[in-house]
């Protein structure tokens, strides 16, 4: 349909949500994605339709299934939002991290600098908010490891909980 593979699946399914119907896509798994889309679907039927009522919801997602080109400003958006929040994630947390800017700095150039995320940093794919989830989980079993504390164990334990949902590999 357009750039990625995953696009249409992705929207499609978000679009299926947000009408009250059940997600059959279930591709790596992805729900996470899919459900963020359709949040962002509905704030997007509100602000063209005025209202949220279920009619105003199916005639919605029935437009933009039958025009996909016009979901691509939201799920371009999408993605590029979760790229962006990886670099500046990548900065804040290894910053904190290791206590000092220059290390966030490498960070997140370290991130902007990845082969792999740069060609899905406009795609609606899981693999950018499995590689942000993976850096959340690395900051909170470092600061574990660090404090001693169970807060960023159990905090390790909810990303990587979500991460299984986002992609399994």
């Amino acid at each position: 349909w357009t750039y990625a593979d995953a696009d249409a699946s992705y929207t499609a399914n978000a679009l299926n949500l947000l009408v009250g119907d059940t997600s059959r896509f279930v591709d790596h798994p992805g729900l996470p994605l899919t459900e963020v889309t359709a949040v962002v679907f509905g704030i997007d039927a509100l602000l063209e339709r005025h209202s949220l009522s279920d009619a105003s919801r199916t005639a919605y997602a029935a437009a933009t299934l039958l025009d996909l080109d016009s979901s691509r400003g939201v799920f371009r958006g999408i993605a590029i939002a979760l790229y962006l929040a990886g670099a500046v994630l990548s900065f804040v947390l290894m910053a904190r991290l290791f206590g000092h800017w220059t290390w966030g700095f490498a960070a997140g150039i370290l991130w902007i600098a990845a082969p792999g995320l740069v060609a899905m940093s406009i795609q609606l794919r899981p693999d950018v908010p499995l590689a942000v989830l993976t850096l959340a989980f690395a900051y909170a079993i470092g600061r574990a490891l660090q404090t001693r504390d169970v807060i960023p164990y159990v905090l390790a334990g909810v990303f990587a909980g979500v991460a299984v949902m986002t992609k399994l590999h």
